[in-house]
């Protein structure tokens, strides 16, 4: 890694450094072997210079490059690995117990465009759901007191989104935590939460980071209504 390089990308200032891996790569571990020795370097240099240690979000394609890289390292770290392998095999496995888990993922992750004419009634609902997408956007601290039930409740209630899980930061690190119903929404900005959705775009999620607390709380079975 050069120097000016990394400056001419405002490395000193940057919270997080993302590596990406080459998903095609016709030699994987040489592929991983790069990354990991460029995230070391990157790691390497923030110390040297910022005296800090600057966080990396790092893809590799097999899943031994992972204990390669922590077992390169000298001190603790944060960093987040995507393996891509790991993913995969995991998404075939869900799909002998959820069938279509790997279509309705892609659907979430991927932009389609507005659907089509067709007079099948499942193939119009089909369509219009591969219009909806996974965002994350700050919960807002109007919901300060609020369960998470209730939210989810409320943002399906008025804007037909599903709220499916809750980040917050914990100590130095930040966590995420899939649906927890019953947990009391308090300290909101202090502990930086934000919450992941599916929607049909991205003005809703908008709407939804700044929407108030309704006067009358809503039973949570509204959402299933």
């Amino acid at each position: 890694m050069k120097t000016k390089d990394l400056d001419r990308a405002s490395f000193k200032s940057a919270e997080v450094v993302v590596v990406m891996c080459d998903k095609n790569t016709k030699d994987p571990i040489q592929n991983d072997y790069i990354n990991v020795l460029m995230a070391l370097s990157i790691k390497n240099h923030s110390f040297k210079h910022a005296k800090q240690t600057t966080r990396v979000i790092m893809q590799l394609v097999k899943p031994q490059s992972k204990q390669h890289y922590y077992n390169s390292l000298s001190f603790k770290s944060y960093d987040q690995l995507i393996i891509v392998d790991d993913i995969k095999l995991t998404l075939m496995a869900k799909s002998c117990f959820s069938k279509g888990i790997i279509t309705f993922i892609t659907n979430l992750i991927t932009t389609s465009g507005e659907p089509g004419e067709c007079s099948k009634v499942w193939i119009k609902e089909y369509a219009q759901g591969k219009t909806y997408e996974l965002y994350r956007t700050k919960l807002s601290d109007k919901l300060e007191g609020m369960k998470f039930k209730d939210v989810v409740a409320q943002v399906y209630k008025d804007y037909k989104a599903i709220v499916i899980a809750l980040e917050m930061s914990q100590e130095d690190n930040s966590i995420i935590l899939l649906n927890p119903s019953c947990m009391k929404l308090t300290d909101i900005k202090q502990r930086s939460m934000h919450i992941y959705i599916i929607c049909s775009n991205s003005d809703i999620a908008d709407q939804i980071s700044v929407m108030g607390k309704p006067k009358n709380h809503v039973a949570f079975q509204y959402a299933f209504n």
